[in-house]
This record gives structure tokens, sequence and C-alpha cells, in this order.
């Protein structure tokens, strides 16, 4: 997996725009949030 997180963010509204490895405000950072609360509610299950 391969992302990038920029010490300051740009505007949400310039998401669609931005072609880096960010994923804020893009599809992929819904998804990786729903991956990451996922894997924390399984590890506190075991």
């Amino acid at each position: 997996m391969l992302w990038d997180r920029p010490a300051r963010l740009y505007a949400l509204a310039d998401a669609e725009s931005n072609d880096d490895y960010c994923p804020y405000g893009k599809p992929a950072g819904q998804y990786l949030e729903s991956a990451y609360r996922q894997w924390q509610a399984d590890a506190r299950a075991e």
C-alpha cells in the first residue's frame, strides 16, 4: 500500500484535482478509515 500524508493538507475542495498519493478527501481515504476501524475492532475482539 502506498500513500502520503503531508504535514500541511490541501483544502478538501482541492482533493479531486490533487494527484499525489495522499488519500485525504478521496475515495481511498474513506476505504482506509473503514479498514482501520475494522482492524481495530478485530484486534479488540481477540
